[in-house]
């Protein structure tokens, strides 16, 4: 039922209002904060069902150069 409702909300781009979704005309971004986990590098897995094209994973600040 959830692979049939993101085909039809992002795919087709209708509403699906029985279920309370609506179209999606862009996709999706994720933004995740990992570093207040003191994760240093890491990256978020990618969410099937919002067809997330953009996935920004903001790790542990560190007080060392990187080159």
């Amino acid at each position: 039922m959830i692979q049939i409702a993101r085909f039809i909300t992002n795919k087709l781009g209708l509403d699906f209002k029985a279920l309370g979704l609506t179209r999606h005309q862009f996709g999706a971004g994720c933004v995740t904060s990992l570093g207040m986990l003191n994760f240093e590098d890491a990256t978020a897995p990618f969410s099937g069902f919002t067809d997330c094209t953009i996935l920004l994973s903001v790790n542990a600040i560190r007080d060392e150069p990187v080159i």
